[in-house]
Protein backbone atom coordinates (compact mmCIF):
# COMPACT_ATOMS: atom_id res chain seq x y z
CA UNK A 1 0.00 0.00 0.00
CA UNK A 2 0.87 3.06 -0.79
CA UNK A 3 1.71 5.93 1.66
CA UNK A 4 -1.13 8.22 2.31
CA UNK A 5 -0.40 11.52 1.71
CA UNK A 6 -2.22 14.78 1.33
CA UNK A 7 -2.16 13.88 -2.08
CA UNK A 8 -2.70 10.28 -1.52
CA UNK A 9 -6.02 8.35 -0.53
CA UNK A 10 -6.86 5.06 -0.47
CA UNK A 11 -10.69 3.50 -0.92
CA UNK A 12 -10.81 0.39 1.66
CA UNK A 13 -14.10 -1.68 1.20
CA UNK A 14 -15.83 -3.84 3.82
CA UNK A 15 -17.83 -6.46 3.04
CA UNK A 16 -18.41 -10.36 3.97
CA UNK A 17 -19.18 -12.48 6.80
CA UNK A 18 -16.19 -10.39 8.18
CA UNK A 19 -18.46 -7.09 8.09
CA UNK A 20 -21.95 -7.89 8.85
CA UNK A 21 -24.45 -5.19 9.92
CA UNK A 22 -26.14 -4.90 13.13
CA UNK A 23 -29.30 -7.51 12.86
CA UNK A 24 -31.41 -4.79 14.90
CA UNK A 25 -30.38 -1.92 12.59
CA UNK A 26 -28.92 1.49 13.01
CA UNK A 27 -29.63 5.20 13.28
CA UNK A 28 -27.98 7.26 10.39
CA UNK A 29 -23.84 7.32 12.00
CA UNK A 30 -20.82 8.78 11.22
CA UNK A 31 -18.05 5.71 10.83
CA UNK A 32 -14.95 5.94 12.85
CA UNK A 33 -11.35 4.55 12.00
CA UNK A 34 -7.99 4.25 13.69
CA UNK A 35 -4.49 4.38 12.01
CA UNK A 36 -1.67 3.40 13.76
CA UNK A 37 2.17 3.22 12.32
CA UNK A 38 3.13 -0.10 11.57
CA UNK A 39 5.94 -1.06 14.21
CA UNK A 40 4.23 0.97 17.00
CA UNK A 41 1.24 -1.26 17.97
CA UNK A 42 2.36 -2.31 21.39
CA UNK A 43 5.36 0.86 21.16
CA UNK A 44 4.62 3.20 24.59
CA UNK A 45 5.37 5.58 21.75
CA UNK A 46 2.61 4.43 19.41
CA UNK A 47 1.38 7.20 17.05
CA UNK A 48 -2.21 7.06 16.46
CA UNK A 49 -4.35 8.85 13.67
CA UNK A 50 -8.27 8.55 14.62
CA UNK A 51 -10.80 10.29 11.90
CA UNK A 52 -14.63 9.95 11.42
CA UNK A 53 -16.50 9.91 8.22
CA UNK A 54 -18.03 12.25 6.13
CA UNK A 55 -20.81 12.51 3.36
CA UNK A 56 -23.27 10.48 3.33
CA UNK A 57 -24.24 8.87 6.39
CA UNK A 58 -25.04 4.96 6.61
CA UNK A 59 -28.14 3.09 8.58
CA UNK A 60 -30.60 -0.09 8.33
CA UNK A 61 -34.22 -0.28 8.58
CA UNK A 62 -34.56 -0.93 13.05
CA UNK A 63 -35.24 -4.27 13.16
CA UNK A 64 -39.10 -4.95 15.35
CA UNK A 65 -39.54 -8.03 17.16
CA UNK A 66 -43.04 -8.19 19.13
CA UNK A 67 -46.51 -8.38 18.59
CA UNK A 68 -50.40 -7.95 19.42
CA UNK A 69 -50.94 -10.17 23.08
CA UNK A 70 -52.68 -13.08 23.30
CA UNK A 71 -54.43 -13.36 26.47
CA UNK A 72 -55.56 -9.74 26.73
CA UNK A 73 -57.94 -7.50 24.93
CA UNK A 74 -60.47 -8.80 21.99
CA UNK A 75 -63.43 -7.93 24.09
CA UNK A 76 -64.67 -7.35 20.59
CA UNK A 77 -63.36 -9.60 18.03
CA UNK A 78 -65.64 -9.18 15.62
CA UNK A 79 -65.84 -7.48 12.13
CA UNK A 80 -67.55 -4.12 12.24
CA UNK A 81 -66.98 -4.15 16.29
CA UNK A 82 -66.91 -0.62 17.24
CA UNK A 83 -63.93 0.53 20.34
CA UNK A 84 -61.67 -2.84 20.70
CA UNK A 85 -59.34 -3.26 22.70
CA UNK A 86 -55.67 -4.40 21.33
CA UNK A 87 -52.20 -4.76 23.44
CA UNK A 88 -49.59 -3.96 21.09
CA UNK A 89 -45.48 -5.51 22.80
CA UNK A 90 -42.68 -4.83 20.98
CA UNK A 91 -39.10 -3.56 21.10
CA UNK A 92 -37.18 -1.57 18.66
CA UNK A 93 -33.64 -3.39 17.23
CA UNK A 94 -31.62 -0.20 18.17
CA UNK A 95 -31.94 2.94 20.48
CA UNK A 96 -33.69 5.88 19.54
CA UNK A 97 -32.93 9.23 20.24
CA UNK A 98 -34.26 12.74 19.86
CA UNK A 99 -32.60 15.66 19.57
CA UNK A 100 -33.23 18.86 18.57
CA UNK A 101 -35.08 17.64 15.32
CA UNK A 102 -37.63 15.65 17.19
CA UNK A 103 -37.43 11.70 16.47
CA UNK A 104 -40.75 9.77 16.24
CA UNK A 105 -42.34 6.32 16.10
CA UNK A 106 -44.96 5.02 13.81
CA UNK A 107 -47.46 1.95 13.76
CA UNK A 108 -49.53 1.03 11.20
CA UNK A 109 -52.57 -1.09 11.56
CA UNK A 110 -53.95 -3.34 8.65
CA UNK A 111 -56.34 -1.64 5.79
CA UNK A 112 -59.71 -1.14 7.57
CA UNK A 113 -59.26 -0.42 11.09
CA UNK A 114 -59.92 3.02 12.42
CA UNK A 115 -57.50 4.04 16.05
CA UNK A 116 -59.26 5.94 18.35
CA UNK A 117 -56.62 6.50 20.92
CA UNK A 118 -53.07 4.67 21.82
CA UNK A 119 -52.61 4.67 25.86
CA UNK A 120 -50.27 3.48 28.46
CA UNK A 121 -51.10 -0.38 29.01
CA UNK A 122 -52.22 -1.51 32.73
CA UNK A 123 -49.72 -2.80 34.65
CA UNK A 124 -51.94 -6.13 35.38
CA UNK A 125 -52.32 -7.64 32.33
CA UNK A 126 -52.99 -11.54 31.53
CA UNK A 127 -50.19 -11.68 29.18
CA UNK A 128 -47.77 -9.88 31.03
CA UNK A 129 -48.33 -12.15 34.44
CA UNK A 130 -46.21 -14.86 32.54
CA UNK A 131 -42.86 -15.74 34.34
CA UNK A 132 -41.67 -15.23 31.08
CA UNK A 133 -42.69 -11.80 31.04
CA UNK A 134 -42.03 -10.76 34.63
CA UNK A 135 -39.56 -8.38 34.55
CA UNK A 136 -39.76 -4.47 34.30
CA UNK A 137 -37.85 -4.69 30.89
CA UNK A 138 -41.34 -6.95 29.70
CA UNK A 139 -43.93 -3.77 30.16
CA UNK A 140 -41.93 -0.77 29.39
CA UNK A 141 -44.10 2.61 28.63
CA UNK A 142 -44.08 5.31 26.01
CA UNK A 143 -44.74 8.47 27.98
CA UNK A 144 -42.08 11.04 27.11
CA UNK A 145 -43.76 12.41 23.87
CA UNK A 146 -47.68 12.70 22.42
CA UNK A 147 -49.39 10.45 20.58
CA UNK A 148 -51.20 11.28 17.33
CA UNK A 149 -53.96 8.92 15.37
CA UNK A 150 -55.34 9.38 12.08
CA UNK A 151 -57.45 6.78 10.30
CA UNK A 152 -55.18 3.22 10.97
CA UNK A 153 -51.96 5.33 11.78
CA UNK A 154 -50.96 6.30 15.13
CA UNK A 155 -47.61 8.32 15.37
CA UNK A 156 -45.74 8.81 18.96
CA UNK A 157 -43.52 12.43 18.56
CA UNK A 158 -41.06 12.12 20.84
CA UNK A 159 -39.70 14.95 23.54
CA UNK A 160 -36.69 16.67 23.06
CA UNK A 161 -33.41 14.56 23.97
CA UNK A 162 -35.66 11.47 25.06
CA UNK A 163 -34.95 8.33 24.10
CA UNK A 164 -36.87 5.00 23.35
CA UNK A 165 -34.13 1.85 24.73
CA UNK A 166 -33.88 -1.35 23.32
CA UNK A 167 -36.35 -2.90 25.49
CA UNK A 168 -40.07 -4.20 25.19
CA UNK A 169 -42.76 -1.53 25.34
CA UNK A 170 -46.46 -1.92 25.34
CA UNK A 171 -49.36 0.26 24.14
CA UNK A 172 -52.77 0.06 24.31
CA UNK A 173 -54.80 0.64 21.11
CA UNK A 174 -58.70 1.25 20.70
CA UNK A 175 -59.98 0.72 17.71
CA UNK A 176 -62.81 0.20 15.38
CA UNK A 177 -62.89 -3.15 13.61
CA UNK A 178 -62.39 -3.40 9.75
CA UNK A 179 -65.97 -4.11 8.71
CA UNK A 180 -64.96 -7.16 7.03
CA UNK A 181 -63.03 -10.48 8.34
CA UNK A 182 -59.56 -10.91 8.72
CA UNK A 183 -57.86 -13.88 9.23
CA UNK A 184 -54.33 -14.43 11.20
CA UNK A 185 -52.48 -15.47 8.12
CA UNK A 186 -53.57 -13.01 5.57
CA UNK A 187 -50.94 -10.94 3.94
CA UNK A 188 -53.19 -7.70 4.22
CA UNK A 189 -53.31 -8.68 8.19
CA UNK A 190 -49.97 -7.28 9.34
CA UNK A 191 -48.64 -4.82 11.45
CA UNK A 192 -45.60 -2.41 10.71
CA UNK A 193 -43.58 0.00 12.80
CA UNK A 194 -41.23 2.75 11.18
CA UNK A 195 -38.88 4.94 12.70
CA UNK A 196 -38.01 8.97 11.99
CA UNK A 197 -34.92 10.08 13.97
CA UNK A 198 -31.60 12.15 13.33
CA UNK A 199 -28.85 9.94 14.97
CA UNK A 200 -25.66 11.99 13.74
CA UNK A 201 -27.30 13.95 10.23
CA UNK A 202 -28.11 16.98 10.28
CA UNK A 203 -31.60 16.27 9.15
CA UNK A 204 -34.07 14.00 9.94
CA UNK A 205 -33.91 10.37 8.14
CA UNK A 206 -37.47 8.22 8.15
CA UNK A 207 -36.38 5.05 7.74
CA UNK A 208 -38.27 2.17 5.94
CA UNK A 209 -41.37 0.54 8.02
CA UNK A 210 -40.47 -2.94 9.22
CA UNK A 211 -43.15 -5.48 8.90
CA UNK A 212 -44.09 -7.01 12.48
CA UNK A 213 -42.06 -10.19 13.35
CA UNK A 214 -43.23 -12.03 16.29
CA UNK A 215 -39.27 -13.26 17.52
CA UNK A 216 -37.63 -16.62 16.63
CA UNK A 217 -38.31 -18.49 20.41
CA UNK A 218 -41.24 -20.92 19.79
CA UNK A 219 -42.56 -20.50 23.56
CA UNK A 220 -43.28 -16.67 22.57
CA UNK A 221 -45.64 -17.73 20.12
CA UNK A 222 -48.33 -18.75 22.88
CA UNK A 223 -47.85 -15.47 24.33
CA UNK A 224 -48.42 -12.75 21.49
CA UNK A 225 -49.10 -13.45 17.45
CA UNK A 226 -48.37 -10.72 14.64
CA UNK A 227 -51.29 -9.35 14.28
CA UNK A 228 -54.86 -9.44 15.66
CA UNK A 229 -57.76 -12.11 13.76
CA UNK A 230 -61.18 -10.10 12.52
CA UNK A 231 -63.30 -12.88 13.46
CA UNK A 232 -66.61 -13.42 11.61
CA UNK A 233 -69.71 -14.84 13.32
CA UNK A 234 -71.38 -17.39 13.57
CA UNK A 235 -75.46 -17.15 13.23
CA UNK A 236 -78.51 -18.74 12.99
CA UNK A 237 -77.27 -20.99 15.93
CA UNK A 238 -79.12 -23.05 18.71
CA UNK A 239 -78.23 -26.12 20.93
CA UNK A 240 -81.53 -28.03 22.05
CA UNK A 241 -80.63 -30.92 23.99
CA UNK A 242 -83.22 -34.07 24.40
CA UNK A 243 -83.94 -33.94 28.12
CA UNK A 244 -83.32 -31.03 30.63
CA UNK A 245 -83.17 -33.19 33.91
CA UNK A 246 -80.41 -32.88 35.63
CA UNK A 247 -80.66 -36.86 36.82
CA UNK A 248 -80.25 -37.90 33.25
CA UNK A 249 -76.03 -37.98 32.93
CA UNK A 250 -76.11 -37.77 29.70
CA UNK A 251 -78.43 -35.87 26.48
CA UNK A 252 -77.99 -35.48 22.59
CA UNK A 253 -77.89 -32.01 21.69
CA UNK A 254 -78.73 -30.78 18.28
CA UNK A 255 -76.90 -27.86 16.84
CA UNK A 256 -77.55 -25.44 14.35
CA UNK A 257 -74.91 -22.88 12.97
CA UNK A 258 -74.53 -20.99 9.58
CA UNK A 259 -71.25 -19.66 8.87
CA UNK A 260 -69.64 -16.60 7.97
CA UNK A 261 -66.16 -17.62 6.22
CA UNK A 262 -65.38 -20.72 4.71
CA UNK A 263 -62.01 -22.87 4.46
CA UNK A 264 -60.89 -25.55 1.50
CA UNK A 265 -58.67 -27.71 3.78
CA UNK A 266 -58.99 -29.26 7.50
CA UNK A 267 -61.19 -27.65 10.07
CA UNK A 268 -62.31 -27.89 13.58
CA UNK A 269 -65.28 -26.77 15.90
CA UNK A 270 -64.66 -25.79 19.44
CA UNK A 271 -67.49 -26.26 21.79
CA UNK A 272 -67.15 -24.37 25.13
CA UNK A 273 -69.61 -25.40 28.25
CA UNK A 274 -70.89 -22.89 30.69
CA UNK A 275 -68.83 -23.24 34.14
CA UNK A 276 -71.16 -25.31 35.81
CA UNK A 277 -73.25 -28.50 35.22
CA UNK A 278 -72.14 -29.44 32.32
CA UNK A 279 -68.95 -31.35 30.27
CA UNK A 280 -68.08 -33.97 27.67
CA UNK A 281 -66.28 -37.55 27.54
CA UNK A 282 -62.76 -37.15 26.68
CA UNK A 283 -63.86 -39.67 23.43
CA UNK A 284 -66.71 -37.86 22.79
CA UNK A 285 -69.68 -38.39 20.58
CA UNK A 286 -70.39 -36.82 17.12
CA UNK A 287 -73.60 -37.99 15.24
CA UNK A 288 -75.74 -36.70 11.86
CA UNK A 289 -79.39 -35.69 12.30
CA UNK A 290 -82.05 -37.49 10.84
CA UNK A 291 -82.33 -37.49 7.29
CA UNK A 292 -85.39 -35.16 7.09
CA UNK A 293 -82.96 -32.08 8.69
CA UNK A 294 -80.90 -32.45 5.69
CA UNK A 295 -83.78 -31.75 3.02
CA UNK A 296 -84.00 -27.98 1.33
CA UNK A 297 -86.23 -25.88 3.04
CA UNK A 298 -89.47 -26.02 1.48
CA UNK A 299 -92.19 -23.09 0.89
CA UNK A 300 -95.93 -23.51 2.48
CA UNK A 301 -97.10 -24.94 -0.89
CA UNK A 302 -94.85 -27.65 0.11
CA UNK A 303 -92.73 -26.43 -3.47
CA UNK A 304 -88.97 -26.01 -3.11
CA UNK A 305 -88.31 -22.24 -2.16
CA UNK A 306 -86.65 -19.44 -4.46
CA UNK A 307 -84.29 -19.96 -2.30
CA UNK A 308 -83.43 -23.15 -2.94
CA UNK A 309 -83.40 -23.16 -6.68
CA UNK A 310 -80.30 -20.77 -6.86
CA UNK A 311 -78.62 -20.70 -3.66
CA UNK A 312 -77.03 -23.11 -1.59
CA UNK A 313 -77.68 -21.76 1.61
CA UNK A 314 -81.31 -22.73 1.57
CA UNK A 315 -80.04 -26.34 2.14
CA UNK A 316 -78.80 -27.71 5.87
CA UNK A 317 -75.47 -29.44 5.21
CA UNK A 318 -74.25 -32.25 7.18
CA UNK A 319 -70.46 -31.73 8.50
CA UNK A 320 -67.41 -32.25 6.55
CA UNK A 321 -66.02 -36.05 7.24
CA UNK A 322 -65.12 -36.15 11.47
CA UNK A 323 -61.44 -37.63 11.92
CA UNK A 324 -61.94 -37.29 15.58
CA UNK A 325 -63.62 -35.92 18.87
CA UNK A 326 -62.23 -35.17 22.27
CA UNK A 327 -63.30 -33.45 25.18
CA UNK A 328 -60.53 -31.65 26.92
CA UNK A 329 -60.03 -29.13 30.09
CA UNK A 330 -57.34 -26.90 27.86
CA UNK A 331 -57.48 -25.69 24.30
CA UNK A 332 -55.38 -28.07 22.07
CA UNK A 333 -56.16 -25.31 19.22
CA UNK A 334 -54.66 -22.71 20.72
CA UNK A 335 -50.70 -23.06 21.83
CA UNK A 336 -50.76 -23.28 25.66
CA UNK A 337 -47.78 -21.16 28.09
CA UNK A 338 -46.99 -24.23 29.94
CA UNK A 339 -48.34 -27.75 30.55
CA UNK A 340 -48.78 -27.11 34.10
CA UNK A 341 -52.58 -25.27 32.97
CA UNK A 342 -53.62 -29.43 32.28
CA UNK A 343 -53.35 -30.01 35.68
CA UNK A 344 -55.01 -26.70 37.00
CA UNK A 345 -57.90 -27.21 34.57
CA UNK A 346 -58.32 -31.04 35.17
CA UNK A 347 -58.48 -31.96 39.44
CA UNK A 348 -60.09 -35.46 39.75
CA UNK A 349 -63.81 -35.80 38.91
CA UNK A 350 -63.72 -32.37 36.62
CA UNK A 351 -65.34 -32.99 33.14
CA UNK A 352 -63.49 -31.94 30.26
CA UNK A 353 -65.36 -28.00 29.50
CA UNK A 354 -64.58 -28.15 25.65
CA UNK A 355 -65.23 -30.85 22.92
CA UNK A 356 -63.19 -29.97 19.46
CA UNK A 357 -64.19 -31.58 16.45
CA UNK A 358 -61.72 -32.07 13.94
CA UNK A 359 -63.00 -32.50 10.23
CA UNK A 360 -61.59 -33.05 6.80
CA UNK A 361 -63.14 -30.05 5.21
CA UNK A 362 -63.72 -28.23 3.43
CA UNK A 363 -66.13 -25.79 5.47
CA UNK A 364 -68.14 -23.71 3.02
CA UNK A 365 -69.02 -20.03 3.65
CA UNK A 366 -72.41 -18.78 4.51
CA UNK A 367 -73.60 -22.11 4.73
CA UNK A 368 -75.73 -24.05 7.44
CA UNK A 369 -74.71 -26.56 9.68
CA UNK A 370 -76.05 -29.40 11.83
CA UNK A 371 -75.05 -32.32 13.67
CA UNK A 372 -75.99 -34.24 17.20
CA UNK A 373 -73.46 -34.33 20.12
CA UNK A 374 -73.36 -35.74 23.66
CA UNK A 375 -73.20 -33.72 26.39
CA UNK A 376 -72.65 -34.55 29.73
CA UNK A 377 -75.07 -33.43 33.04
CA UNK A 378 -73.20 -32.54 36.21
CA UNK A 379 -74.80 -31.92 39.77
CA UNK A 380 -73.35 -28.16 40.13
CA UNK A 381 -75.59 -26.68 37.65
CA UNK A 382 -76.25 -23.05 38.59
CA UNK A 383 -78.29 -20.69 36.58
CA UNK A 384 -76.00 -17.64 35.37
CA UNK A 385 -77.22 -14.75 33.02
CA UNK A 386 -74.87 -14.61 30.21
CA UNK A 387 -73.62 -17.87 30.41
CA UNK A 388 -73.99 -20.91 28.23
CA UNK A 389 -72.27 -22.93 25.53
CA UNK A 390 -70.37 -21.23 22.91
CA UNK A 391 -69.17 -22.69 19.80
CA UNK A 392 -66.17 -21.32 16.98
CA UNK A 393 -64.44 -22.68 13.92
CA UNK A 394 -60.81 -23.02 13.42
CA UNK A 395 -58.78 -23.69 10.50
CA UNK A 396 -55.71 -25.47 10.25
CA UNK A 397 -53.01 -23.25 8.32
CA UNK A 398 -49.06 -24.57 7.73
CA UNK A 399 -48.20 -24.20 11.59
CA UNK A 400 -50.71 -23.57 13.75
CA UNK A 401 -55.04 -23.83 14.09
CA UNK A 402 -56.22 -20.06 13.74
CA UNK A 403 -59.92 -19.13 14.66
CA UNK A 404 -62.14 -18.48 12.27
CA UNK A 405 -65.89 -17.56 13.41
CA UNK A 406 -67.56 -17.65 16.32
CA UNK A 407 -70.67 -17.42 18.06
CA UNK A 408 -71.04 -13.86 19.27
CA UNK A 409 -72.48 -14.92 22.35
CA UNK A 410 -73.91 -18.40 24.31
CA UNK A 411 -76.16 -20.29 22.13
CA UNK A 412 -79.86 -20.14 22.32
CA UNK A 413 -82.26 -23.09 22.27
CA UNK A 414 -83.77 -21.88 19.42
CA UNK A 415 -83.48 -18.38 17.77
CA UNK A 416 -86.95 -17.10 19.10
CA UNK A 417 -85.13 -18.03 22.45
CA UNK A 418 -82.19 -16.03 21.58
CA UNK A 419 -83.14 -12.27 23.46
CA UNK A 420 -84.30 -14.03 26.22
CA UNK A 421 -82.18 -12.98 29.82
CA UNK A 422 -81.25 -16.53 29.54
CA UNK A 423 -81.67 -18.40 26.23
CA UNK A 424 -80.35 -21.10 26.20
CA UNK A 425 -79.83 -24.94 27.65
CA UNK A 426 -80.30 -25.24 31.85
CA UNK A 427 -81.27 -28.15 34.05
CA UNK A 428 -84.05 -29.30 36.36
CA UNK A 429 -83.83 -31.30 39.55
CA UNK A 430 -87.13 -33.31 38.87
CA UNK A 431 -88.23 -34.74 35.99
CA UNK A 432 -91.34 -34.60 34.39
CA UNK A 433 -94.47 -37.90 34.33
CA UNK A 434 -93.86 -39.56 30.91
CA UNK A 435 -97.51 -38.71 30.08
CA UNK A 436 -97.47 -35.30 30.45
CA UNK A 437 -97.32 -34.19 27.15
CA UNK A 438 -98.68 -31.00 24.25
CA UNK A 439 -99.64 -30.58 20.96
CA UNK A 440 -99.08 -28.22 18.36
CA UNK A 441 -100.56 -27.03 16.18
CA UNK A 442 -100.65 -25.52 13.22
CA UNK A 443 -97.07 -27.38 11.99
CA UNK A 444 -95.98 -24.32 9.49
CA UNK A 445 -92.99 -22.29 10.24
CA UNK A 446 -93.48 -19.29 12.29
CA UNK A 447 -90.77 -17.74 9.74
CA UNK A 448 -93.52 -18.53 6.70
CA UNK A 449 -96.48 -18.12 8.46
CA UNK A 450 -95.51 -15.04 11.75
CA UNK A 451 -98.15 -16.30 13.69
CA UNK A 452 -97.65 -18.36 16.82
CA UNK A 453 -99.27 -21.70 16.97
CA UNK A 454 -101.21 -23.55 19.59
CA UNK A 455 -99.70 -26.19 22.32
CA UNK A 456 -102.79 -27.93 23.41
CA UNK A 457 -101.97 -29.58 26.71
CA UNK A 458 -102.84 -33.22 27.17
CA UNK A 459 -102.53 -33.38 30.97
CA UNK A 460 -104.71 -31.17 33.59
CA UNK A 461 -102.30 -31.97 36.14
CA UNK A 462 -100.49 -28.31 35.54
CA UNK A 463 -100.67 -24.87 35.77
CA UNK A 464 -97.73 -23.03 34.09
CA UNK A 465 -94.66 -23.68 33.00
CA UNK A 466 -92.20 -22.01 30.77
CA UNK A 467 -88.49 -22.15 29.19
CA UNK A 468 -85.76 -20.40 30.86
CA UNK A 469 -85.67 -16.82 30.35
CA UNK A 470 -89.44 -17.62 29.39
CA UNK A 471 -93.32 -17.22 31.56
CA UNK A 472 -95.40 -19.48 29.30
CA UNK A 473 -99.09 -19.42 31.49
CA UNK A 474 -101.99 -21.65 30.43
CA UNK A 475 -104.78 -19.79 29.37
CA UNK A 476 -108.53 -21.46 28.87
CA UNK A 477 -106.34 -24.81 28.47
CA UNK A 478 -104.07 -23.84 26.05
CA UNK A 479 -100.90 -21.69 25.72
CA UNK A 480 -99.17 -20.21 22.56
CA UNK A 481 -95.52 -20.82 21.22
CA UNK A 482 -93.53 -20.25 18.31
CA UNK A 483 -93.35 -23.52 15.73
CA UNK A 484 -90.30 -23.66 14.39
CA UNK A 485 -90.71 -27.19 12.22
CA UNK A 486 -92.21 -27.78 9.34
CA UNK A 487 -92.59 -31.75 10.85
CA UNK A 488 -94.84 -32.90 13.47
CA UNK A 489 -93.78 -31.29 16.81
CA UNK A 490 -93.93 -32.20 20.31
CA UNK A 491 -93.73 -30.57 23.23
CA UNK A 492 -92.54 -32.20 26.57
CA UNK A 493 -93.05 -30.79 29.79
CA UNK A 494 -89.68 -31.95 31.69
CA UNK A 495 -91.33 -30.60 34.99
CA UNK A 496 -94.07 -30.44 37.42
CA UNK A 497 -92.32 -27.61 39.42
CA UNK A 498 -92.72 -23.89 38.75
CA UNK A 499 -90.24 -22.92 35.75
CA UNK A 500 -90.52 -26.55 34.71
CA UNK A 501 -88.71 -26.73 31.13
CA UNK A 502 -90.41 -26.22 27.42
CA UNK A 503 -88.47 -29.17 25.18
CA UNK A 504 -89.03 -29.31 21.33
CA UNK A 505 -88.66 -32.38 19.88
CA UNK A 506 -88.61 -33.02 16.44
Amino acid sequence: MDKITDTVMHTIVLSGSTFALPAGGFMPSRLSAELVAPGTEAAAERRVSYMESVGVLPYTALAVVGGVLARDGAERPFAGDVSNSIYFRFKLGSTLLSGSLLAALTVQLPAGYIVRSANVAPSDLLTLSSRRLSGPQSRGQLTAGTWSCATRTCTFTMDSHAAIYSGYLVVHFVVDNPTIPLRLQDTANRWSVAVSGQGDAATLAVLPAAMLDPGSIPSEQALYTPASAVLGRLSEISLTPTTFWQGSTRSWARIFFRTQQGWPGRVALQLTAPSSGFGFDARCSVEDLPAAYYRPEQSILGQSSSAEQGAQQATVRRLPKVEACQGVHVSSLQPSESNWLSDFYAPPGRLPSLMEIFAAGPLLEATTYAFAMLVRHGNSFRASEGAGFVLATYIHTETSWQLLDRSPGAMPLLPATAGESWSGYGLYELAAPDALHAVVVPRLPFAQTAQPAEAFPMSDSFLEFGVYGHRIVDTSRFFTVQCLSVQDVLIEISSLIFGGALQSMV
